[in-house]
């Protein structure tokens, strides 16, 4: 029998894995602050290093959402629930941020160009909630 914490992961492993086949992204991982991974989902079809970008986006993920934090100190009280990162050739990083259980929580998903993210991440984000 697994524990409360395993199924966690594992349905969180499988709502990522969900995001990422329907949205037809690269990658998704969902972290703390701290960049530490709870669960990630990769396109197996891609001929990138999927484990390593994985690690890559928890990582870089903490820091920018810190620096839009920093933000809000200098315009005022806004409330930041979203980030992205837009390369020359298109391909996003987008960063929303949730709360679990009372616990802050970053989803962060690899975009292809010119793909539609937002109701996917949105569903991902409700599916994490557990369906509310």
């Amino acid at each position: 029998m697994s524990t409360p914490n395993t199924y966690r992961s594992q349905r969180w492993h499988n709502i990522l894995r969900t995001l990422v086949n329907e949205g037809r992204f690269l990658a998704a991982v969902l972290t703390d602050f701290q960049g530490l991974p709870f669960a990630a989902a990769w396109d197996v079809s891609q001929p990138l290093p999927s484990r390593e970008l994985v690690d890559i986006l928890a990582a870089f993920t903490p820091p920018l959402l810190r620096i839009g934090k920093q933000m809000e100190n200098y315009m005022g009280e806004f409330d930041l629930d979203e980030v992205i990162v837009r390369t020359q050739q298109g391909v996003r990083v987008v960063t929303r941020m949730l709360y679990l259980e009372d616990t802050p929580l970053i989803l962060t998903a690899l975009v292809p160009p010119k793909r539609a993210y937002r109701r996917a991440m949105n569903r991902a984000i409700r599916a994490l909630h557990g369906g509310r």
